[in-house]
């Protein structure tokens, strides 16, 4: 059944692996009327025959069958579909100006239909290059040459994503594959963003209900799948629309996967060099993860094509912590950057010469983080307005989750970089200074202090250094980071002052953001042994060994789980080492989280930035005996109200929550922080005890 024509304009290559058998004497094409009659033989001489719901086919008279080699048998085909593919691919060359048309014939036997498509393209000269594929789940005589016949089924095509603009098949695929649901993903999956799939056939008994199958197959992908007439069916797969947003070239897609929320926009930039279906939230969203950041939801994966990507949820909506900006940052006001407005910084840096991980894309699902009034700042909405997505609507949306997409780079942050011992605390300095002034000298601001968790050093076991010697370093946040307007750009004399706090970074945050007792009581956080932790024995008025001790007593069938939320301190390290040395006094899992952007002591915790109104949505509810704070739990928590909530949640039953220096925080007066203890005695049922001769102040969960 397969004529296959070779010139210069096309090449066929079918996937059906035969014994190849050509005839040695010379083919004369039929005339019209002549070929016009043997089509009208070729379908009176194939019979259709059922049993049950499944529908087959078989020649009478093979020799008739022979003669329709190459001519006229898309006839056939057309009956089947009530389509004329002529037109479909005259259709298609419209809307594919210039591109060579690909088509694949699943089930298709010996390729007549194909063939034909081809010589009609052929002996068109309007028309474009035509290239059919073909497959076949058995092996079957075809006139390929030997080589380029193969076998496969329709549930597992061998073909990469987005290969062809038309994909058709007869009963084929109902007759011989098991699952019509894999097959019609496979399809779709194999058809260019634009292309059409037509497909004919019903499934076999026992299978789920046809309609069943076509509505889930509309609601995973988002299409709609049109009925022509008996079994026939056509789906038109959505074009993705060529977009761009600030300065950023995008392919947009907008379907429907119930997996990721429903409806799904996709933004993928359009020199990533990974197909758009390769990056849809069904082929990464259910994979198996690891976790990157204690603070936020940083994950790296492999999708299912094998793509090794980063994703990071993005921050927009939720209010920043202006606790951490000095006088002279950027205007606080302005938030976390949308997902757009990071892949547009990260864009421009690169354009100037900044070393970045490679962005990928921007993935919107429905649904949204529920946030207390307090802790939402929805202004990026309103002033993002004029963004729009190809349909006219909004691309920042407020009842939507975002996602960007990240190539995984080989890298190690510098901090980790520096704990590891691959580079000395000189070298790190001087990467966090160079690359913070030359940020400066840009013209971005920071929106937030830069962290050396921002900087990734290639790794790959060794630092891989340039042929100046010095790390390749790679940005890999921009949340924080935005290019200022001319007006608000650093003057020289304050870019001196910023490269003066960088360079004494250490000195600088402890002033800043270490809680005041530090320096009043002359802890500097250098101490070593029992030094250090004497003094938070002093501050809060306890002995926290005896503490811990007490705790194992009442739960001594668990390990006791501490929090330590003043993050980068030495004191759970010298907490770990105590119990390390004596761990016939109690078993325990000590954590670490911060507020401050300190060099971590401890050689065993990983500390990183958690806001206090987001240690539940960390950690989990009830999921500590001890959580322990210091000052910055009333100067630097936004709400003193939301953080004393959010630690107390933290707490098992019958664990305790200790923290100094309230009433007398920094961002409330003394009359509001009682009333905020007083309604949370009442609420909770509990009291809060102020220790004596000390700042110390601690509360019991009852259970």
């Amino acid at each position: 059944m397969v004529g296959f024509f070779f010139n210069h304009r096309f090449q066929i290559y079918y996937m059906a692996e035969p014994i190849v058998r050509r005839s040695k004497q010379p083919r004369v094409p039929l005339s019209e009327e002549d070929g016009l009659r043997l089509s009208e033989e070729l379908k009176a001489n194939r019979r259709t025959d059922s049993a049950g719901d499944v529908k087959y086919e078989y020649v009478i008279d093979r020799g008739l069958d022979s003669r329709g080699r190459g001519d006229y048998y898309t006839e056939g085909y057309n009956e089947l579909h009530r389509v004329q593919f002529r037109d479909v691919v005259r259709e298609l060359q419209n809307d594919f100006p210039g591109e060579t048309l690909r088509g694949l014939d699943i089930g298709c036997g010996r390729g007549v239909a194909a063939a034909q498509l081809i010589r009609f393209s052929r002996d068109r000269p309007d028309m474009q290059t035509m290239e059919m594929h073909g497959t076949n789940v058995t092996r079957r005589e075809t006139m390929l040459p030997k080589g380029f016949s193969h076998v496969m089924p329709a549930h597992r095509l061998d073909f990469d994503s987005e290969s062809f603009h038309f994909v058709v098949s007869t009963e084929a695929a109902t007759r011989h594959g098991k699952r019509l649901d894999l097959f019609l993903d496979e399809m779709y999956r194999v058809t260019i963003p634009g292309g059409r799939i037509f497909f004919q056939g019903t499934p076999k008994r026992g299978q789920t209900n046809l309609t069943e199958i076509l509505e889930g197959f509309e609601d995973k992908h988002g299409v709609s799948v049109r009925h022509t007439w008996g079994d026939a069916y056509v789906i038109d797969k959505p074009k993705a629309a060529d977009s761009q947003l600030l300065e950023v070239p995008y392919h947009w897609r907008k379907f429907r996967q119930p997996e990721a929320g429903g409806v799904t926009e996709l933004w993928v930039v359009r020199d990533c060099g990974i197909p758009v279906h390769d990056l849809m939230p069904n082929r990464w969203c259910d994979q198996d993860r690891t976790r990157l950041s204690l603070h936020g939801d940083v994950y790296r994966t492999t999708t299912k094509d094998g793509h090794n990507i980063v994703y990071k949820r993005s921050h927009v909506g939720e209010r920043m912590e202006t606790g951490k900006l000095d006088k002279d940052s950027p205007n606080p006001e302005i938030g976390y950057n949308s997902p757009y407005e990071v892949m547009s910084v990260c864009r421009r840096l690169r354009d100037i010469g900044f070393g970045t991980i490679e962005q990928l894309a921007v993935v919107e699902v429905e649904g949204r983080t529920q946030l207390a009034p307090e802790l939402r700042d929805d202004k990026k909405y309103d002033w993002l307005h004029h963004l729009r997505n190809p349909d006219g609507d909004p691309a920042l949306k407020r009842d939507r989750v975002y996602y960007t997409l990240w190539r995984h780079a080989d890298c190690i942050d510098a901090r980790k970089a520096l704990a590891s011992g691959k580079i000395d605390a000189e070298e790190h300095e001087r990467i966090v200074e160079e690359h913070s002034g030359r940020l400066a000298a840009a013209g971005i601001g920071l929106m937030t202090n830069i962290s050396d968790r921002y900087l990734l050093l290639a790794d790959g076991g060794e630092i891989r250094r340039g042929a100046d010697g010095k790390p390749t370093v790679l940005l890999s946040n921009f949340n924080g980071l935005r290019f200022l307007d001319p007006v608000e750009r650093l003057s020289p004399e304050r870019r001196k002052i910023l490269a003066e706090q960088i360079r004494h970074m250490r000195r600088v945050n402890r002033e800043m953001f270490i809680a005041d007792y530090e320096t009043e009581r002359g802890i500097s956080g250098h101490g070593t042994g029992d030094e250090y932790f004497e003094g938070y024995n002093e501050l809060h008025g306890v002995d926290f060994l005896e503490e811990i001790r007490e705790h194992q007593t009442r739960f001594p069938h668990e390990d006791v789980r501490i929090l330590d939320t003043s993050g980068g301190t030495r004191f759970a390290t010298e907490v770990n080492e105590h119990f390390r040395q004596h761990p016939d006094e109690a078993r325990i899992d000590l954590s670490v989280s911060g507020i401050t952007r300190k060099d971590v002591h401890s050689e065993s915790q990983d500390v990183d930035i958690v806001p206090w109104e987001r240690l539940n949505r960390r950690f989990g509810p009830e999921s500590f005996h001890m959580v322990i704070a210091t000052e910055s739990f009333g100067q630097y928590s936004g709400a003193f109200d939301v953080g004393l909530e959010e630690s107390y949640g933290l707490l098992k039953p019958g664990g305790t929550l200790y923290w100094t220096r309230v009433p007398a925080v920094h961002n409330l007066p003394q009359k509001e922080t009682q009333r905020i203890l007083d309604e949370f005695e009442r609420k909770h049922g509990t009291r809060v005890e102020k220790a004596e001769g000390a700042l110390g102040y601690r509360v019991r969960k009852p259970g």
